[in-house]
């Protein structure tokens, strides 16, 4: 009995300690198993802290992963919001250059018909000063006109000149010139004082005039651009008279004779002080036409001109060529000395007599 007491005992005291034991290694385990699970999320985070800022995760998203819903919509909605604007702008551009043109052609035939007006309203005011003022007339049986008639048509037509586009410039001259008011001749008379029409050498022989006096003068008059091919403005007072720029070259092909009839005839004109710049005079008639040191030449075409008698007020002819070369060609043309410009050359060249 006491035996068994003994056994029972050791037992107990075997079991206690198997038991002290397992809760020794089980306390061991999972202490080791805490400290294997904080070293594991140390280094997981050590591990995530040295990841590309581009791969962290933010709300369970990487730094792509919000560009991919946040930047990529911006940037693709402010490419459509630059393509818009540039669009309307190149629409509006497109646009106003429209109405700039609608402008423009409305403005042109504005004009157009403003001039047409004032031409017509010039033609029937001038009509009626040769009618019934006897603006043409010169005795004074027939209601003799008087300086304030010729003034009141010469304001007119400068002023009518000012307002006028080439075309119609033209128009106004060709009326002044049938008219009769730019020059006067009478039986007997000649464009050129002494020297009879007929005989003027390598010039255009001058018919249908009728006068030696001008009745309304171009003095001053704004010829700017003027189309006046195959114009007759022998004997025209055109001192002081804008024609930069000018048009007075024959209507036809350079390769081609040109018909006397197509040639601008400025005959004896009075070009003092005339701004001819850039002028096209090419085969013109200007024939004892007058200069002076104010006649502004530079860049006028004389080629083929004939400029037999030119001539300024107290100087040499000598000088007067040489105010002649300021233009821009004078190929062709026929100099006051009765040269041509070709044969002036040459003797110069060769030292002989001008």
């Amino acid at each position: 009995m006491r035996l068994a007491t003994v056994r029972a005992s050791e037992n107990f005291s075997r079991e206690r300690l198997r038991g002290f034991s397992f809760q020794r290694g089980f306390t061991r385990t999972v202490i080791v198993a805490g400290m294997v699970e904080g070293k594991g999320e140390q280094a997981a985070g050590e591990k995530e802290g040295r990841k590309l800022w581009t791969l962290r995760e933010f709300g369970g998203k990487t730094v792509w992963d919000w560009l991919e819903l946040l930047v990529v919509p911006l940037v693709l909605a402010l490419i459509t919001l630059v393509i818009t604007v540039v669009f309307t702008w190149q629409q509006n551009v497109r646009q106003n250059e429209l109405e700039d043109r609608r402008a423009q052609q409305a403005q042109k035939i504005e004009n157009q018909r403003a001039q047409a007006e004032a031409l017509q309203a010039y033609l029937d005011q001038m009509s009626a000063l040769l009618l019934d003022k006897n603006l043409g007339g010169s005795d004074s049986t027939s209601g003799a006109q008087t300086s304030e008639v010729r003034q009141l048509a010469r304001a007119r037509t400068l002023t009518l000149l000012t307002r006028l586009g080439p075309e119609d410039k033209a128009s106004v001259l060709q009326f002044v010139y049938e008219s009769g008011l730019i020059l006067r001749k009478g039986p007997g008379t000649s464009v050129v004082p002494g020297i009879s029409d007929d005989s003027i050498p390598d010039c255009t022989p001058e018919v249908h005039l009728r006068g030696i006096y001008s009745i309304v003068s171009l003095q001053g008059a704004d010829l700017r651009d003027a189309h006046l091919s195959s114009a007759n403005l022998s004997g025209a007072d055109l001192s002081g008279a804008d024609l930069r720029h000018a048009y007075l070259a024959p209507a036809f092909s350079a390769t081609q004779p040109v018909p006397s009839d197509a040639i601008s005839i400025l005959l004896n004109a009075d070009l003092r002080g005339a701004d001819l710049r850039g002028a096209d005079l090419s085969s013109a008639d200007l024939c004892y036409s007058k200069l002076n040191a104010d006649s502004k030449l530079s860049g006028v075409d004389l080629s083929h001109a004939a400029l037999m008698g030119v001539s300024e007020e107290g100087v040499s002819a000598d000088v007067t060529i040489d105010r002649l070369e300021r233009a821009e060609s004078l190929d062709g043309a026929m100099m006051p000395n009765g040269l041509t410009y070709e044969e002036l050359k040459s003797r110069r060249e060769d030292g002989g007599p001008q």
